[in-house]
């Protein structure tokens, strides 16, 4: 287990049950074969340290709703093996992004975080 694992799992195991992680676990192996989540996780520090970089930005303009729609495309592999509660409890993680982001990191910030659902709110 890697540091960055083990960092993910310290904060998993203070949101989620231990039913809630089986239940993930469950899910995310639905995920298609040749997943990887090594270059899925870099292509997160991509995004995110592309939409830190053009901060500030109104949420409206093109270029905010061309981050999201390709912020919506990375969240397809999830956003098909997840549920909803699963989709609502990954949120919620991210709304508490201020009590765990020292200890590891999604891959963006809260400020882009912040600014993605203000993109997602301005796209209506």
């Amino acid at each position: 287990m890697t540091e960055q694992t083990a960092a993910w799992q310290r904060v998993v195991d203070r949101y989620y049950t231990t039913e809630d992680q089986a239940r993930w676990r469950e899910k995310m192996g639905a995920l298609p074969s040749g997943f990887d989540p090594a270059a899925y996780q870099a292509k997160w520090a991509d995004i995110g340290s592309r939409i830190a970089a053009a901060l500030p930005l109104d949420p409206a303009s093109n270029a905010a709703q061309a981050y999201l729609t390709e912020w919506n495309a990375l969240l397809k592999p999830f956003t098909m093996a997840a549920d909803a509660r699963m989709r609502t409890e990954v949120v919620a993680l991210y709304e508490r992004m201020d009590e765990w982001s020292t200890e590891t990191t999604p891959g963006f910030t809260k400020a882009v975080w912040d600014f993605i659902k203000a993109a997602a709110v301005a796209r209506g």
